[in-house]
């Protein structure tokens, strides 16, 4: 695939996918220049825990949840810009 071609086709992607492969070729550029590969950091055995612990406070409903626009009006008001997330 030439580099005119790649450029192309990441303009099809959309914001959070965008977003997912620019940070994907920053740790390529890092880890290249370690000399090392890239591949996913591994979580610690006290993140796991955390996420577990977090997950089940949603399936059982204790856990507070927002939707996208109550988080950006909150924004806005709270800091009195738009900060608009357009999917």
């Amino acid at each position: 695939m030439t580099l005119d071609r790649l450029k192309s086709e990441a303009l099809k992607l959309n914001r959070a996918e965008l977003f997912e492969f620019t940070k994907y070729l920053i740790d390529a550029i890092n880890t290249k220049e370690e000399g090392t590969s890239v591949s996913e950091p591994e979580l610690s055995s006290e993140w796991k825990a955390e996420l577990k612990r977090r997950w089940k406070e949603i399936e059982t409903g204790k856990a507070e949840l927002f939707t996208l626009d109550q988080i950006q009006t909150e924004i806005n008001e709270k800091f009195g810009f738009d900060f608009t997330v357009s999917q």
